[in-house]
């Protein structure tokens, strides 16, 4: 499998698997030290922009070129969630405690839901980059306009 897009392999919360998101849209799952097999998650057919575990391991979330995001439960391997026709090309995503789901995108705003919503239901203009702390209900943001300006959201 080619991987040559940044941000496309991730380790689950406990060390036990590894995903990887290619260039040509496939999400495939290796189990490290086990005897289970490859989880061959998806072709989804576009890029793979990033993914990212939920904290506790049960959820994998994939963002796509063509502006989706998939989710799977990792434990029985179903597919969980899908936002389609998103506004704008997606370049992170981080998934906080609570389980909420941000996307930062390249119209430099930040996206937020929930895997219960059809979409996402909260935005914040002005937002490069985030990334939810994996043991405060913290949210780290870089700003646009200082690329200095790092600023940490308490939830």
């Amino acid at each position: 499998m080619r991987c040559d897009n940044p941000g496309t392999l991730r380790w689950s919360p406990d060390g036990t698997q590894l995903a990887a998101g290619s260039s040509q849209g496939t999400v495939v799952c290796w189990p490290v030290g086990g005897k289970q097999a490859v989880w061959q998650v998806a072709n989804v057919g576009q890029k793979i922009q990033g993914l990212c575990w939920s904290l506790d391991g049960a959820l994998l979330v994939v963002a796509t070129k063509d502006h989706r995001v998939l989710c799977w439960q990792a434990q029985d391997h179903t597919e969980y969630m899908l936002w389609e026709k998103l506004p704008s090309l997606l370049r992170m995503l981080s998934i906080s405690r609570q389980g909420w789901i941000t996307l930062a995108s390249s119209e430099k705003r930040l996206l937020l839901g929930s895997p219960q919503d059809p979409a996402p239901t909260l935005t914040a203009s002005g937002q490069l980059l985030a990334a939810w702390s994996p043991i405060r209900d913290e949210l780290a943001t870089l700003d646009e306009h200082d690329a200095n300006a790092l600023t940490i959201w308490s939830v």
